[in-house]
């Protein structure tokens, strides 16, 4: 999958049910890709909702509109890239994970 992922310039994910392919978006993000989701698959990502990266659709016209959204911000800022890694590493590297765990273990006590 790395090798298709890694030849898109953005991530499209229709799933509107179930949720076992979202975990790709992932991939995409780790990859600096913009993303645009139907609104069941963005749950689990709030980190990412408002960015303008990060489209959520539900209605044929979200989905133009979410769609347009993402040309333009990749047109107008040729560091997207970096500006999403940086919000991915801020939330799912391993120190994030580290310290999301050690809160909830303090908070145990």
């Amino acid at each position: 999958m790395d090798d298709v992922i890694e030849q898109g310039s953005f991530v499209i994910c229709p799933v509107c049910i179930g949720g076992g392919l979202k975990l790709r978006l992932m991939d995409g993000l780790k990859r600096g890709l913009p993303i645009l989701v139907h609104k069941v698959s963005a749950r689990g990502y709030d980190c990412f909702h408002g960015q303008p990266y990060f489209q959520v659709y539900e209605s044929p016209e979200s989905f133009e509109s979410g769609l347009k959204n993402i040309v333009e911000y990749m047109k107008a800022n040729t560091a997207y890239k970096e500006e999403i890694l940086t919000t991915y590493k801020q939330y799912f590297s391993f120190k994030a994970g580290v310290s999301r765990i050690n809160r909830i273990i303090e908070n145990i006590n």
